[in-house]
């Protein structure tokens, strides 16, 4: 704790130790659950919470973490009666269970029989700690009044109950209006639940303690790499700038102060979740998104993506009106990135979208519209999540003919990527501390994103480089990152995965942008090249003979061959593609991408030869076309476009079409 006592820090670890992860969703299928337990597996949580029915399938997937079991037993609304509950507890741990959260008998509370609600916990308390589980009793506060909570804080007390907690996630209160509302864990309540419950009672912070503005939740405070606090913290020591502290272990980020939380969605926030179509045909635009443009930016993990998605829309359905907490505005401004790139390349999914009453081209225009009044409310939030906004949408302009739009945003991206030291190395630490293995390969897809569209908006237009090489050490991308669902088997085979593309296109930006700078830039005008033409070509060479090692160094998926039959039946049926035959399919417009701009890139690096115009068009002798640089650069620029206008004359251009692979063309 800080010598102010409004003040704490935590590391990402800590607060993961502090988590029951829940799973427990009437809707969740064993596929949702098995999902969740990796999630709780990445991140190391302190228990993962579950259905009496998937304690076996939990146990068997967390072995070997410290990741716990914990059923739930009268969940959620605690109406079975004590001798079912018993029974349940004492098979729950029987098969595994470490906890077991049980849900008091709220009637019975509220009506004032004390000695019915003592008997049952202590009855079910006796059973689970003979197993040697604990017993956590869940309250829910919603329903209660301040001297309920306090009398079941001494109840528990006397009992020797391990945990009290605040709330299910699921007792939503019934209003005169007809609308639900739910408060969760709130800073009143946990304050009387701390100070009336004995010293060897803890209190959790449940149901909705990540949403509540009032929570004791870091994530309630709204972290910016903008705010002045971040820029007065001590410079590191170390001498090859590697930061030594990720962005959620600095003091001053997680201060815990009630002028810092928002209690209320702003305008902005407000104005932009109203642009979000109904889930049916959200979830058709993510689909799309993934199955279109995902493996062609990769700025984020999917698994995230998605959960954050569900979580977003499920706080939409169930916290809507006028009291509603914050969300905070950064992945709402992602999300409709992504949709509107998706409604631009939207294919055969635009009739399921009319079946929801949806015409695309009016959405997409209705959401570039508001991001772009918005744009200034988005950005100013400086997270790492505004680094994907401006990335996504920089891409979508710079790739669709509007490069005006697209420099701004590349820029401001890479002014927030530099605030968050995106572009510095971060030491991996602990190898156990999941968290912050996962922050590390999120904060690097960000910054090879920005890395990529600044260099490509100074390839294709012309625009000023950003930043110098010089100022980054951060590593390259991981192809087998384990945090991406993509990778799992071929991590175990070594084999290449669906990431090799982007971590090829990352390697290929760099050598682009050196070509930029050690050919374009300020300083080499075109008196100097005159006066000392063999500096130019040592560089040419030079750089030649980077991107030719470049590309014998692909994997052989990821290399383009024209010559391979791709019948038009394959390409009419994409989308039925499941499996190996999609990832298969992913491979080849991974390959058409890299193949385009590789020719382009040798153009690049070729044309400033070209200036002298000091090659004899007429000349057909082999061995001076191999060793005059001015000939070999003008066969070098015509073989490129020839290869170019080859792969447009493909069916797989058609196939790339529908998809975010056919950005590279106008390469």
């Amino acid at each position: 704790m800080s010598p102010n006592t409004n003040e704490i820090t935590v590391t990402l670890r800590q607060i993961a130790k502090m988590i029951d992860h829940s799973l427990l969703h009437p809707t969740m299928t064993d596929a949702d659950i098995l999902q969740g337990l990796a999630i709780a597996k990445k991140y190391g949580v302190a228990t993962a919470c579950v259905k009496p029915y998937a304690i076996s399938m939990a146990k068997q997937e967390l072995q070997g973490t410290n990741v716990l079991v914990c059923p739930v037993i009268g969940f959620p609304h605690g109406n079975s009666s004590t001798a079912v509950k018993v029974f349940e507890a004492d098979v729950a741990t029987a098969v595994g269970g470490n906890e077991i959260d049980m849900v008091i008998n709220i009637g019975k509370a509220l009506g004032g029989d004390w000695n019915y609600v003592t008997d049952e916990i202590r009855q079910v308390n006796n059973v689970v700690v003979k197993r040697g589980a604990i017993l956590k009793v869940i309250f829910e506060n919603d329903y209660l009044n301040e001297e309920h909570i306090v009398r079941l804080c001494k109840i528990c007390s006397d009992i020797g109950v391990a945990f009290v907690k605040t709330s299910t996630g699921y007792g939503f209160v019934k209003q005169a209006n007809g609308m639900y509302s739910y408060k969760g864990a709130t800073i009143p309540h946990l304050k009387i639940m701390v100070e009336e419950s004995g010293k060897g009672v803890q209190v959790k912070a449940a149901g909705g303690a990540f949403q509540q503005h009032d929570a004791v939740s870091p994530e309630a405070v709204e972290f910016s790499a903008l705010r002045s606090e971040t820029w007065t913290q001590s410079k590191t020591n170390d001498a090859n700038n590697i930061i030594r502290r990720h962005v959620t272990e600095r003091p001053k980020d997680f201060q815990l102060q009630q002028g810092n939380i928002k209690s209320k969605p702003s305008a902005a926030e407000t104005e932009l979740i109203s642009l979000l179509p109904g889930l049916g045909p959200a979830t058709l635009l993510v689909d799309n998104y993934f199955d279109r443009i995902h493996w062609f930016i990769l700025v984020f993990h999917q698994d995230d993506f998605r959960k954050k998605f569900q979580d977003l829309y499920h706080y939409i359905h169930f916290s809507s009106g006028p009291d509603a907490p914050s969300r905070g505005i950064g992945f709402i401004a992602v999300l409709l990135a992504v949709f509107a790139t998706s409604l631009h390349h939207i294919g055969a999914t635009e009739s399921k979208l009319k079946s929801h009453n949806i015409d695309p081209q009016e959405l997409k225009d209705r959401i570039l519209a508001v991001l772009k009044l918005r744009f200034l409310d988005i950005v100013s939030r400086g997270s790492l999540e505004v680094v994907q906004f401006c990335v996504l949408l920089a891409s979508y302009y710079l790739y669709h003919g509007e490069p005006g739009m697209a420099w701004p945003l590349s820029g401001s991206g890479l002014r927030v990527a530099q605030a968050l030291n995106l572009h510095r190395k971060m030491t991996t630490g602990d190898p156990s501390d999941q968290a912050l293995n996962q922050q590390i390969q999120d904060r690097k897809r960000a910054w090879w994103a920005v890395y990529e569209i600044d260099t490509f908006c100074s390839m294709l237009y012309g625009f000023p480089l950003g930043f110098s090489d010089s100022d980054c050490n951060v590593k390259a991308l991981d192809p087998y990152d384990e945090y991406s669902g993509s990778t799992k088997e071929s991590r175990q085979t070594r084999g290449p995965s669906l990431l090799f593309y982007k971590c090829s296109m990352s390697r290929l930006s760099a050598i682009v942008k050196s070509a930029l700078v050690g050919l374009y830039g300020t300083r080499h005008d075109d008196g100097k090249r005159t006066n000392n033409p063999k500096g130019l070509f040592d560089k040419v060479a030079a750089l030649n003979g980077r991107l030719q090692e470049w590309h014998r160094s692909l994997a052989p998926k990821l290399r383009f061959d024209g010559h391979d039959p791709l019948s038009e039946v394959q390409v009419a049926h994409d989308r039925e593609r499941t499996g190996r035959e999609f990832e298969d399919y992913l491979f080849r417009l991974q390959a058409l991408s890299l193949k385009l701009a590789y020719e382009n890139a040798k153009i690049l690096i070729h044309r400033p030869l070209l200036s002298f115009k000091m090659a004899s068009s007429t000349s057909t002798d082999t061995t001076t076309s191999k060793t005059d640089p001015f000939r070999l650069a003008m066969q070098e620029c015509r073989e490129a476009a020839l290869q170019i206008s080859k792969v447009a004359s493909t069916p797989y251009l058609l196939e790339a079409s529908e998809t975010y692979a056919i950005s590279q063309a106008p390469m």
